[in-house]
């Protein structure tokens, strides 16, 4: 009976040991996993910052890998605290994570650091962690000598108990001396897990401080994680931490704004604590410090503990600053550019309206001269229309380079737009013996809003191009419209049997001063800028160009735009319905210039107009004519000797104000071309505006606008 009752007892308690201890182990489970989290949260942090900096996916990759983890763990500590208290205690670790995760994932790639309040709610989930492990250490303390004294009472048991229940206890015995191991493994491993927690910050590379506040006490105790004190060249045993010492080592400059930032936020009014500063390294050169904290405070809301971390962002700051000083760099040279190009732009175009005009009008009248001279002038006249295309084109190239470019919005009839285009491209093919063809009979009629002169541009470039390197076949020309995502396009196709271009070279037609192949650059001549102009244009109105081609056997280009119907309602009649302008006997205009070239030129197509005209050859000569004479227009010059154009057109305008007379059209002569310079001869007061060099066309149509309208 006794053996009998031992041996009851003895299973009882057996029993009763293996439930403490699947009890106790649950226990060590929720402090490893605790353990952990803390672990992953460092990682995450530091993958998030790497991404930051970086931008790297792979960082990015690795962050939510570790925000996973911990997530995990997280919940399986909320499911398996065994007590209410060890529950809610989980239950506040889910919730301060999920507030940290919100904080770290709003911050952009690029940023100099973390928004500092990061580091305050870091503090709070690492507290309310250390919080959930305290209290489980206990309960798992209490289990454990639970366990062992249930042991000890079982094997003092067995000891005393007969011997028909030796085999019982030595069966108990080795459980008990499982157990006992299990407990020393678990220990283990426990502090394995807090050496891999430390090591895990180590391999942030950020430096941890702590600042312990006792009110009325002036001597605060302050803490310097050995990797913080690597930062700048020291070792744990050579630096004391102090306040001291901080401002000892913290850059003269960056002292006042860093106390500033302190007392603030320990004073309440700053959420955290967010400084960069330098601090003087062991060896003597500066390193960029970036630290961010957050003050814990008692009920009576006084600090009493400043936690947070260090990071060095000297690498982050040479960068920052040497990218400034690019920049200001870049600012810089482009200001000079741009002075550069509107100088010359001046420079060149003054002389170049006499070249361009004179070349036109010989080669207009160069029937009456023998054939040698003939083909000198057609020589002349190409080589000046060439020059004034290829400076047009670096006028353009720069405007789009420097973002000054900008469309119009104006009725564009497709019918006289395309015409005007088979006129000029016509002369051009023929020469060349070409077929060409020109069909728009799907949109004939219609009117659009766009850019006249861009696209003109645009087209005159795609099909220009296309019989400059077809030498036998055709081009042909397809204008019509389709609908692309239900928006309606106008879609112009140009095609040629031309050279083609190679497969290995169409990615070059469309970067700047690049022609397919060097070869084609020396055969055919050209900048290289047509296209990349021609295709920034179509962008700038929402749509692009295409190209397919086959070598030796042709291109195909294609220009898709926004098709914008002009409606009737707010059509307006051409007012140049001709050129052809009829004046009085008495009536004349003001021509005021000071270049010789440019007076020859624009006399001659006003003779050709039969308009009688005065010269003025400064701006106060062209005053005092005006003031003495009375005419129907004046063509102004902006840049002259004595006084330029736009304080001569002021001081016209205000005249006719204080005299309340009627405003004379006043037509602005500029080698200035920028669409600023443009704006700017509006703005003085000009009615109109033509850039050189001037050409017979612009100079007839502004002409006959401006004496119609009057």
């Amino acid at each position: 009976c006794f053996v009998g009752s031992i041996g009851i007892f003895s299973y009882n308690k057996y029993k009763e040991s293996q439930v403490r201890g699947e009890v106790t182990a649950s226990s060590h489970r929720l402090l490893q996993n605790a353990s952990e989290v803390k672990t992953a949260l460092f990682q995450m942090l530091s993958d998030y910052r790497r991404y930051r900096q970086s931008g790297a996916e792979m960082e990015l990759a690795r962050y939510n890998q570790n925000k996973t983890k911990a997530d995990g763990l997280i919940k399986r500590i909320l499911s398996s605290a065994s007590t209410s208290a060890q529950k809610q205690k989980a239950a506040i670790i889910q919730e301060n994570f999920a507030i940290l995760l919100v904080e770290v994932e709003s911050q952009k790639p690029g940023d100099l650091a973390v928004s500092l309040s990061v580091s305050k709610n870091l503090s709070l989930l690492l507290g309310s962690i250390d919080g959930f492990i305290e209290a489980e250490e206990e309960i798992f303390e209490r289990r454990l000598e639970s366990l062992i004294s249930l042991n000890k009472n079982f094997y003092v048991a067995l000891v005393v108990g007969t011997f028909g229940a030796f085999a019982l206890l030595m069966y108990m015995n080795y459980s008990l001396l499982m157990a006992q191991n299990r407990q020393a493994v678990m220990q283990k491993k426990l502090e394995l897990m807090k050496e891999r927690q430390a090591q895990s910050f180590q391999a942030t590379r950020d430096g941890l401080f702590e600042w312990k506040f006792q009110p009325g006490d002036s001597n605060h105790a302050m803490y310097w994680s050995p990797r913080l004190k690597e930062m700048i060249g020291y070792t744990d045993d050579e630096l004391t931490a102090s306040a001291e010492t901080l401002e000892q080592l913290m850059h003269p400059d960056d002292r006042e704004k860093f106390w500033h930032k302190l007392h603030k936020h320990l004073r309440g009014q700053a959420d955290e604590l967010s400084a960069i500063f330098r601090w003087r390294h062991k060896d003597g050169h500066w390193v960029w410090i970036n630290a961010r904290g957050a003050a814990i405070f008692n009920e009576l809301n006084e600090p009493i503990k400043l936690v947070g971390i260090h990071t060095d962002v000297t690498k982050l700051k040479e960068y920052e600053l040497q990218l400034a000083k690019s920049k200001d760099e870049a600012e810089k040279a482009n200001a000079a550019k741009s002075d550069f190009l509107a100088h010359m732009s001046h420079e060149i175009r003054t002389p170049l309206t006499a070249v361009t005009g004179v070349a036109e009008i010989l080669n207009m009248q160069k029937s009456k001269f023998d054939e040698k001279s003939q083909k000198l002038m057609e020589a002349l006249n190409a080589s000046s229309v060439g020059l004034r295309d290829l400076i047009n084109d670096i006028l353009d190239f720069s405007k789009i380079e420097s973002g000054k470019i900008a469309l119009e919005d104006k009725e564009i009839d497709i019918r006289d737009f395309f015409e005007n285009i088979v006129s000029i491209i016509s002369v051009r093919s023929s020469e060349k013996n070409l077929f060409f063809e020109c069909n728009y009979s799907e949109i004939d009629g219609l009117k659009i809003h766009g850019d006249k002169t861009r696209l003109r541009q645009i087209l005159i470039n795609l099909i220009g191009n296309a019989v400059k390197f077809t030498h036998k076949g055709n081009v042909r020309v397809h204008a019509y419209s389709v609908q692309v995502n239900n928006i309606e396009m106008l879609r112009v196709d140009v095609s040629d049997t031309g050279i083609g271009i190679a497969d290995d070279q169409m990615g070059y037609i469309f970067e700047s001063f690049r022609q397919a192949d060097a070869s084609v650059s020396r055969k055919y001549g050209g900048t290289g800028l047509g296209l990349p102009i021609a295709r920034h244009l179509a962008r700038l109105m929402g749509g692009d160009i295409i190209v397919s081609s086959k070598q030796g056997e042709g291109s195909l280009f294609t220009l898709q735009i926004p098709l914008i119907r002009y409606r009737e309602a707010h059509q307006e009649s051409d007012p140049v319905a001709s050129y052809n302008v009829n004046l009085k006997p008495d009536e004349k205009i003001l021509v005021v210039e000071d270049y010789e070239g440019n007076i020859a030129f624009i006399t001659h197509i006003l003779d050709e107009m039969k308009i009688k005209y005065d010269l003025g050859r400064t701006g106060l000569e062209g005053l005092k004519l005006w003031d003495e004479n009375d005419y129907k227009l004046i063509l102004m010059d902006i840049q002259m000797p004595e006084m330029d154009g736009i304080s001569a057109v002021k001081h016209i305008r205000n005249k006719e104000k204080e005299s309340e007379l009627q405003p004379i059209p006043i037509i602005a002569m500029t080698a200035h071309a920028f669409s600023e310079d443009r704006q700017k001869c509006l703005n003085a007061g000009f009615s109109e505006y033509l850039p050189k060099p001037l050409t017979k066309q612009g100079l007839f149509e502004k002409i006959s606008l401006l004496l119609k309208a009057a």
